[in-house]
């Protein structure tokens, strides 16, 4: 449980982290000195915020696409990194035969497509058991590398290639539906641009109505007054691709028309 207090949090906050996920113990030091972990076992699916705290402090991109009925995202802090990086080299450097390990399922196929001469033999959850493989080259979402592993040589992927996950290199804190308290409290934490950019992510994965083990890639980018989002889908038989700039202010329905395009219930999007 950390109990701290900081210039962007409004108040004394307790706050409920995850000790297996280096992210948020990361996190959990910038933004205050103090700290005592208790929470090793959290499942946003099930598990409603403890009592007694204001907040779970959770990666983004493990969130399932529906959470317990009594949480919700109150807070995304800025978002660091959303790329892709190679260890030691680029996948593109690898001899044929070279064995590849991968953290998650859409870098899998993606690799696949692209370089059908290298061996990918372990797609992981995480980029701990990733980067502890026995393999040739691992590839790790970046925001991963910096916090375990920084000194390692790698090559960054190109991100107009190798779309994220949903969520990827973002935080957020859980709170309860009905404590306008703890809201109020970490509000000053909150950063809009990567929440605007992140949920259009994760509408897309919700409306998919697949789980976050599907082979999906969704990057969002604010450009001005738009949100310019880009996709990659191996759902359905073939790969399917979606570039597309919608307003802050769009409704699900458009959000619909990717989803709907990139599972093939469509053939275009509308």
């Amino acid at each position: 449980c950390l109990i701290t207090r900081h210039e962007a949090v409004r108040g004394l906050i307790k706050i409920f982290i995850d000790t297996t996920n280096r992210d948020t113990i990361s996190l959990a030091e910038r933004i205050g000195p103090h700290s005592s972990v208790v929470l090793e076992d959290y499942d946003p699916l099930f598990d409603p915020v403890p009592e007694g705290v204001d907040a779970v402090l959770y990666p983004v991109d493990a969130i399932p696409p529906m959470i317990e009925r009594e949480t919700s995202i109150a807070v995304m802090v800025p978002r660091s990194t959303s790329g892709w990086v190679s260890v030691p080299v680029h996948p593109g450097e690898l001899p044929p035969g070279s064995k590849v390990s991968v953290c998650g399922e859409v870098m899998g196929r993606y690799i696949g497509s692209l370089y059908p001469d290298l061996d990918v033999v372990s797609v992981h959850v995480s980029a701990d058991d990733c980067l502890d493989d026995d393999a040739d080259a691992w590839i790790v979402p970046e925001a991963d590398l910096i916090l375990l592993s920084p000194e390692r040589k790698h090559s960054v992927l190109d991100p107009d290639t190798f779309l994220p996950v949903p969520g990827q290199g973002c935080l957020c804190f859980l709170c309860r539906k009905d404590d306008a308290e703890a809201r109020r409290k970490l509000s000053g934490l909150n950063h809009m641009p990567t929440r605007i950019e992140v949920e259009a992510e994760l509408g897309i994965l919700k409306l998919t109505g697949h789980g976050r083990s599907s082979p999906l890639a969704a990057g969002a980018v604010l450009e001005d007054m738009f949100v310019h989002i880009r996709c990659t889908s191996f759902i359905c038989d073939e790969r399917r691709d979606a570039d597309e700039y919608l307003q802050c202010d769009y409704v699900m329905d458009e959000l619909l028309g990717i989803s709907e395009y990139l599972t093939g219930k469509r053939d275009r999007v509308i």
